[in-house]
């Protein structure tokens, strides 16, 4: 399940990760740590560039694992649709 917070507009779930989704890149916290990713806001929805869910801030030197990364993705894909936005994922 999905909430919105109004005043920040983040989108958090109840299984402990959320994002907040801005004009070119979406914000992602999980466990204490967080990702910035490249996106682009469209009219319906977004474009989430995969090639940018890369690293957490918190640990530039270290690449998130292909598995992790879908998985990643599939959360914000989630998140997002559950507000009515489309998601394409390049």
């Amino acid at each position: 399940m999905f909430r919105r917070r109004w005043f920040s507009g983040e989108i958090v779930s109840g299984e402990g990760f959320s994002i907040l989704p801005k004009r070119d890149q979406i914000i992602y916290r999980e466990k204490g740590r967080t990702l910035r990713m490249t996106a682009d806001m469209g009219t319906r929805g977004f474009t989430v560039f995969l090639d940018s869910i890369a690293r957490w801030d918190d640990a530039p030197q270290s690449a998130i694992s292909p598995p992790e990364s879908i998985r990643i993705a599939g959360n914000v894909r989630r998140a997002l649709e559950s507000q009515g936005r489309e998601v394409d994922l390049q």
